[in-house]
């Protein structure tokens, strides 16, 4: 989750990501950056809008998202990231 602490739409993901991620019972890890804070991070795999949410597996970017989505799509999101 790339995010940036005054952003909205982040503070509202934000919950909602983690609640959706716990339920998959550790099958998934959620790791956040702040961009004020790690703007290297941001840069390397171009973000440009936030909140973005980039997924991988086994150390490989499969997918990402950007913004404030519904949950629905959050859990296929996740789901994808499992399967």
């Amino acid at each position: 989750d790339v995010k940036i602490r005054w952003c909205g739409p982040c503070k509202l993901l934000g919950p909602r990501l983690e609640a959706i991620i716990s339920n998959k019972e550790g099958q998934v890890s959620l790791a956040k950056v702040d961009v004020d804070e790690n703007v290297e991070i941001a840069m390397e795999y171009l973000v440009e809008s936030l909140p973005t949410v980039i997924g991988f597996k086994n150390g490989r970017k499969i997918n990402k998202f950007i913004g404030l989505q519904e949950d629905d799509a959050i859990d296929s999101f996740v789901e994808k990231l499992i399967h």
